[in-house]
């Protein structure tokens, strides 16, 4: 597989530091998990129902990059490779402006198979790490809204800037499928993109009724409490759609474990099947179900590592593409790449 960027300056860093008075415990530590990891690898997969499909995340991977574009790029779909090797119909794109506080920005598209896809960008910009820190839980759908006293979401708490990140797309989000003619949606994000993409799914199933298939999402961060991920997979069984969403882990991403979970205090969970790739370069995978709203939590999958393991460089490459806004090309971004 492809080298991803960045990864050497991480080999240096990790080389000094298991050199140290620390080596043999690290070098045990690694030699557990990956041995574990190993033998848990067939009994995983052969445990689990779902097929995952590579090619397909690569796919939903690509969009998700074209959504870090500038609106000329994404309307025109010349926004590099991401554009190159992932397919719209021409000229049915509408482009999702940034939101007034959150920043988060979209797009809606026609593609292939009489379906459409949602993307949404992960954080580049100060208003983004806003979303990303505002972490209180508040009432889900929000308080006030026409969607309020929801049956389809009792008990539900969502994270403050995730949900407001998406309201304030909502609107335009709802018109960009009505004039697409939108009935079978695809909805796709990385990091903060991922959180925004998970509710923007859940809202459009329960309630908007439209039928929303896969659900792709890359390094996504703790969104609701628990009695939200319950409703979240009841919304997509009511749909026959299993798993609820893809949650796709890279190695040592930290943030699909943020912000944590604290019993009795902040109390989060997951949703979806996670596609855990247990290595740098993305060349195997494990499929870890679900413990109820609790993530899998077995040694072969990624809570099995120490979150001090944890290393923010595997959070911004997934499938060996980058997330790294720098690091895009210009005919993405406008900008020239940053390779430093």
């Amino acid at each position: 597989a492809q080298e991803p960027f960045g990864l050497e300056g991480r080999r240096t860093w990790v080389g000094k530091f298991v050199s140290g008075e620390l080596n043999l415990t690290m070098l045990a530590l690694h030699a557990l998990v990956a041995a574990v990891s190993t033998l848990a690898t067939f009994t995983l997969s052969k445990a689990v129902p779902w097929r995952y499909n590579e090619t397909e995340a690569l796919e939903f991977v690509r969009y998700a990059q074209a959504a870090f574009c500038t609106q000329r790029a994404i309307e025109g779909w010349t926004c590099g490779g991401a554009c190159d090797k992932a397919a719209i119909i021409p000229g049915l794109i509408r482009f999702i402006p940034q939101g007034v506080t959150m920043g988060v920005q979209g797009f809606a598209a026609r593609i292939p198979g009489g379906r459409c896809v949602l993307a949404f960008r992960g954080s580049v910009s100060m208003r983004n790490w806003y979303a990303d820190f505002d972490f209180l839980l508040k009432p889900w759908p929000p308080v006030g809204s026409d969607r309020a006293n929801a049956t389809w979401c009792r008990g539900c708490y969502a994270h403050e800037g995730f949900a407001t990140a998406y309201e304030e797309l909502r609107a335009a989000v709802k018109s960009a499928l009505r004039d697409l003619n939108c009935t079978r949606i695809s909805v796709t994000g990385h990091s903060l993109g991922a959180a925004v993409a998970t509710i923007a799914s859940f809202d459009i199933r329960a309630d908007l009724g439209l039928q929303v298939g896969a659900v792709w999402t890359y390094g996504k961060p703790h969104i609701g409490n628990l009695e939200f991920v319950n409703a979240f997979a009841a919304a997509s069984k009511r749909q026959g759609v299993d798993p609820p969403l893809w949650r796709v882990v890279h190695y040592h991403d930290p943030v699909p474990r943020t912000p944590p979970h604290i019993p009795g205090l902040y109390e989060v969970g997951h949703s979806g099947l996670e596609v855990y790739y247990t290595d740098e370069a993305s060349s195997s995978y494990l499929l870890c179900p679900q413990d109820g709203p609790r993530a899998n939590t077995s040694l072969s999958c990624s809570y099995g590592w120490p979150l001090f393991l944890c290393i923010n460089l595997d959070h911004v490459t997934y499938l060996n593409q980058t997330f790294a806004h720098k690091h895009m090309p210009k005919e993405c971004t406008g900008e020239d790449p940053q390779f430093v």
